[in-house]
């Protein structure tokens, strides 16, 4: 027979390039026929039939079989049956029988008949023994069989996917459909099911009773699929192995075929059957209205195979073998007994080929597309999961209506009930959580269909956000979750963002961001970084913290090669993504359930809840609070990863800190954050970026580590110096404190000079708003509130206010104001008020001073009364200027050059001023213009206190005695000059007018009034250096340079060469000159007249500037010699003596 065979194959087959299969089969056939009717005629059986003779007159075709001819002509449309071969008609009968008919019982056991007969028909074996010649040499368990068992076909149909031939698979494929249309053709079926069988009740394997079983051959290995967990290891293996083999083509599937009969003709009608693609076509529209119950019910049935045993899939096992072997994906599966590998879950290709993604290898795009297909149809039905059914099933009927909902939201329903536990908490909702198992289960589904890498796995997700995609993401390429990226960075726009996308969209996110293996992007262009720049080997089970401080780290090194780029952008991506809700940061979920039910239970608007917890800081436990300090750090860090914040700031980020966003540093080296605190007073600030840049100011004031730079740029100094305080706003005063005593001994600083940096933005930011402040405000509260309750904080307006009233304020109050006071005196570049308002004329005038802050006053006083000077930056120069005329510490220049005159001159009043530590009320100041008048002063002293003397004359407030003396005199008389709490200067009026008074005596004496006294001072300064009386300066400087060029300035003698010329007819003086200097001649008689010289000095200098000097000094001279001339002989007379006496 094989030999017959062999030279049929030889001589139809082997001299044609391409044999047809269909030709053999039909030799095989038509040589079948002709045999059984022998075998009739014989009365003999061949081939081992198994339901014994037909009769004599009954014909084995089936296209001569009178049972089966009338159905021929019905459902295979042919008027001429007998033209077909068995195998055409077994196809058409099994393919074509519509729906609600059956073909008639005597013609289904006909066909039964046929079918075992051509499965153990030995040509058929003979014949595949030389058309798959060269497949059974590579696979030993069909090879070593005996081909008169007829196992060949059945064996190596089992290992379809090994056979290489064209020709050998094409003949196999035509005999599937016979060999899985019962399932006791199937090889070793039954053998390993039996028992099973039997157990179940899903079948007979008698052959007399044939007639009955042949209707529910299907229906056999459907029962068995439906029971599979209770079925033993060998038929749980038969199983697996008929549904993959089936999965080529759904026609194999009889239940499945039958069931979905009409559906594929509504749905797939245009869909060729093969390599699974009818399968995939009504899987696809499984949840649609429309799909019968029955079909999806064994479409179900299929899909929970494929999840124990992907190759039931058809379509993926094809698309991405090669990936599969490339990958190693099955490589550590465990055998069974008898050496085989075991069935490979879907699971374990789905999470392979997912991290093969991750590493960068590149999948073909049909794989994907399997790929996509199948993580969408897990998403969509719970019931293909078997750990959610078991360890979901409570929560399932608790809260998602017993899983009636498909499509996907049963698993979108779980995944709500995890996400709001945490708000319900807070709200006191009374709700049942997941449990652990059900939680885990979940976790592992969504790793599985790796949900955030393509928005088209998530039907859910797609339907709710679709609109949003097409619209604000249709330039997003889809993959790697660029999609959901871009619908994040949407999240906090609710002109876009919907409320039910956002919701969908944060319960995917909520377990995403629990796993950075879910974040594909980040974990491929990163997972280079973990090791070598933050010594993690790998990040599969790092805590909260670790993940966080991951993160960091890599944020920190963005700039190093190889992190900058690609991981740059994913690793903030992913910070973005977790601050968009404090349910998306896992640490703060875990550690601050407590917190947020005690204190912010009344938050119910979205992302409230970590507001309330930054507020409430000082209050949270010691785990809560460490990871609220760790997500203000980040966020101090990286300002992008609050997208409110963000867009709200729009404007100033582009017109200002462009620098900042591209590279995080601006062109003064201040990171975004620090950036946008500089700009925050800008008139064009919008007021929610302002009201965020605060929010976030106030919150790192509580903790030095909230403050990513500060604490990073002094930490060393912190940590030697400070180490015994907390909050930021207390490490700042201490450090300043280091700054300003360094300063003024003149020592090496203790202070770096980074630290120094940021340390003075802080100072700055603290005097642009007492909020900034804490201690200055809680001691301060009560004047605040009777002075400046009016005052809008913000802009240093409140602290000038508190600076305005500084002789009224209360104790505790006007110590601190001082204690800032002298801060910014020593440094001015932390006085936000001059650094702001002067910020044009710094730069025009004072930019090579910056490097000295302590010049840059100094510089600023000097322009300040250039035409073109800024009138707010001046207003601001005077205020500092009376402010420093309280007390000499808050001059350092004027203390530094000054100190050897206070020891000598005004020690006490000094070291009562220190004792207070308030200031002196310009005391010691004081003590030093009177010996400036007295000449007792040295040579920079006396400048520096001439400079303070020429101010004063110009702005009477800064002459803090002659103000504080003549405040009635003031507001009486000179009025029209000036106002005591005005904030322009007098430009000189107000000493006019106090000296006019003292003219016309409406000034009482000194024993009555101590303005009198302090007038009298103020001539005494005049008289001592003509630059410290500017009226007369500016109107003299002419003469000046001419008539006393050459005369040093100082000790009254430019002074006293104006007033020799004039005296001098000879010497022509200007009008104003000479009129400026006849009234204050007159002036200093009047002085004379009404306080006569109490000491020699005071007699030499009214003498010295007196009109009649020359005069007065001839009479005194005169005086003097004729006293010596007469001493010298009325001596000799009245004290003559004896030469003896005078020679002893």
């Amino acid at each position: 027979m094989a030999a017959a065979v062999a030279a049929v194959l030889d001589r139809r087959c082997l001299r044609v390039p391409m044999c047809s299969v269909v030709a053999l089969l039909a030799f095989v056939f038509t040589a079948s026929s002709a045999d059984n009717r022998m075998v009739e005629m014989s009365g003999t059986k061949t081939g081992g039939g198994d339901a014994g003779p037909r009769g004599s007159s009954q014909p084995l075709r089936l296209s001569d079989d009178p049972s089966c001819v009338d159905d021929i002509r019905k459902f295979c449309r042919n008027p001429n049956p007998s033209s077909m071969n068995d195998l055409v008609v077994l196809q058409c009968l099994q393919d074509n029988v519509p729906k609600g008919e059956e073909i008639k019982d005597e013609c289904q056991h006909s066909m039964w008949i046929v079918k075992r007969k051509l499965s153990n028909d030995l040509r058929l074996s003979a014949a595949v023994g030389g058309l798959c010649h060269m497949d059974l040499q590579k696979i030993e368990e069909c090879r070593n069989l005996d081909e008169k068992k007829s196992f060949i076909i059945p064996c190596l149909i089992d290992h379809l996917e090994n056979v290489t031939d064209s020709k050998c698979k094409e003949f196999l494929n035509k005999m599937e459909a016979i060999v899985f249309s019962d399932y006791r053709l199937v090889y070793r079926f039954v053998e390993s099911c039996e028992s099973d069988i039997l157990r179940l009740k899903c079948g007979r394997l008698v052959d007399d009773d044939a007639k009955k079983s042949i209707h529910n051959q299907g229906d056999t290995i459907s029962c068995l699929a439906e029971n599979l967990n209770s079925l033993n290891v060998p038929c749980q293996r038969q199983i697996f192995r008929v549904a993959e083999l089936q999965s080529n083509d759904y026609h194999n599937d009889r239940q499945l075929f039958l069931a979905c009969q009409d559906d594929r003709e509504k749905f797939c009608a245009n869909v060729h059957s093969g390599d699974g693609r009818t399968y995939r076509c009504l899987t696809t529209h499984k949840f649609d209205q429309s799909m019968s119950k029955k079909c999806r019910e064994k479409l179900t049935l299929r899909q929970q195979l494929q999840r124990l045993d992907y190759k039931v899939n058809r379509g993926l096992t094809v698309a991405c073998r090669v990936h599969i072997m490339s990958e190693r994906c099955v490589d550590n599966l465990q055998r069974t007994p008898t050496g085989g590998m075991r069935e490979a879950r879907l699971s374990v290709i789905l999470l392979c080929l997912e991290n093969a993604t991750r590493f960068g290898h590149q999948l073909d795009p049909e794989c994907v597309s399997e790929l996509v297909a199948v993580r969408k149809s897990l998403m969509e039905d719970f019931r293909l999961t078997p750990e959610i059914v078991s360890s979901c099933g409570m929560e399932i009927q608790e809260h998602c209506r017993n899983g009636l909902e498909r499509g996907g939201r049963t698993i979108h329903c779980l995944m709500s009930v995890e996400r709001n536990q945490l708000r319900n908490k807070v709200a006191n909702a009374q709700t049942s959580p997941l449990t652990a198992a059900c939680r885990s289960s979940l976790g592992m589904l969504i790793k599985e269909v790796d949900a955030r890498e393509n928005i088209d796995v998530d039907p859910v997700l797609q339907e709710a956000c679709g609109s949003i995609v097409r619209t604000k993401c249709s330039t997003v390429r889809p993959g790697q979750g660029k999609v959901i990226d871009c619908l994040m960075n949407l999240v906090d726009q609710p002109n876009v963002m919907t409320e039910e996308c956002k919701d969908r969209l944060m319960e995917t996110q909520y377990f995403v961001s629990r796993d950075f293996e879910l974040s594909p992007r980040f974990y491929r262009t990163c997972r280079n970084f973990f090791n070598p720049i933050c010594n993690l080997e790998k990040v599969s089970n790092l805590t909260d913290a670790e993940k966080s401080d991951l993160l960091l780290c890599l944020y920190r090194n963005r700039e190093k090669k190889g992190v900058a780029g690609a991981c740059s952008d994913a690793v903030k991506q992913v910070m973005i993504d977790r601050a968009k809700s404090v349910d998306l940061d896992p640490a703060i979920e875990t550690n601050c359930f407590d917190e947020l039910s005690t204190y912010c239970s009344e938050k119910t608007e979205k992302n409230e809840e970590m507001d309330c917890l930054e507020e409430n800081f000082k209050d949270l436990g010691e785990k809560c609070k460490e990871v609220v300090k760790k997500y203000v750090e980040e966020e101090d860090e990286v300002p992008e990863l609050s997208q409110i914040f963000m867009k709200a700031c729009e404007p100033i980020l582009k017109d200002h800190c462009k620098e900042a966003m591209a590279s995080g540093k601006d062109a003064e080296g201040d990171s975004l954050i620090n950036c946008l605190i500089k700009f925050k007073t800008s008139s064009d600030m919008p007021a929610k970026c302002r009201a965020g840049i605060e929010h976030h100011q106030l919150i790192t004031l509580k903790d030095i580590s909230l403050s990513h730079d500060f604490k990073d740029a002094c930490k060393d100094e912190v940590r030697e110096h400070c180490s015994h305080v907390k909050t930021k706003y207390e490490v700042v005063s201490c450090l300043s404190e280091f700054v300003r005593n360094d300063t003024l001994l003149e020592i090496s600083p203790r202070i770096s000079v980074e630290c120094k940096r940021q340390l003075k933005f802080e100072l700055l930011q603290r005097s642009e708003n007492i909020k900034f402040d804490p201690e200055l405000q809680e001691k301060c509260s009560s004047d605040l509130k009777e002075h400046c309750d009016n005052i809008t904080p913000g802009k240093s307006a409140q602290i000038m206010c508190l600076r305005k009233f500084q002789s009224q304020l209360e104790a505790e109050c006007r110590r601190f104001v001082f204690k800032r006071e002298r801060q910014e005196a020593i440094d001015p570049t932390t006085d936000f008020a001059l650094m702001t308002r002067c910020k044009r004329m710094i730069k025009r005038y004072c930019e090579n001073e910056l490097s000295q802050p302590a010049a840059v006053f100094t510089c600023l006083q000097k322009h300040k009364n250039e035409d073109d000077f800024d009138k707010g930056c001046f207003n601001v120069i005077i205020q500092r200027q009376r402010i420093r005329a309280l007390d000499v510490r808050l001059n350092p220049n004027l203390l530094r050059y000054c100190s050897f005159d206070i020891n000598r001159h005004c020690d006490t009043e000094y070291k009562n001023a220190k004792a207070k530590d308030v200031d002196a009320e310009g005391v010691v100041i004081g003590c030093l213009r009177r010996k400036f008048a007295e000449k007792s002063l040295s040579e920079l002293c006396r400048d520096h206190v001439g400079e303070m003397i020429k101010e004063s004359a110009l702005d009477y407030v800064q002459d803090v005695a002659l103000a504080k003396a003549c405040r009635k005199e003031i507001q009486v008389n000179c009025s029209g000059a000036a106002i005591v709490d005005r904030n322009d200067p007098d430009r000189g009026a107000v000493e006019l007018c106090l000296k006019g008074l003292m003219m016309k005596s409406l000034i009482s004496k000194k024993t009555d009034n101590p303005c009198w006294q302090e007038v009298i001072r103020v001539l005494a300064e005049d008289k001592t250096d003509i630059h410290v009386d500017p009226i007369l300066y500016r109107a003299c400087s002419i003469d000046l340079v001419h008539v006393c060029k050459g005369v040093s300035k100082g000790e009254g003698r430019q002074m006293s060469c104006l007033i020799d010329a004039l005296n001098d007819k000879n010497v022509n003086l200007k009008p104003e000159c000479r009129k400026a200097l006849q009234d204050r001649v007159a002036l200093w008689n009047k002085a004379v007249q009404v306080a006569p010289p109490e000491s020699i000095a005071e007699m030499v200098d009214h003498v010295s500037s007196s009109p009649a000097r020359n005069y007065l000094l001839t009479v005194i001279f005169a005086i003097i010699g004729i006293i010596f001339v007469g001493g010298l002989f009325c001596g000799r007379v009245t004290k003559r003596m004896a030469r003896q006496v005078k020679d002893r």
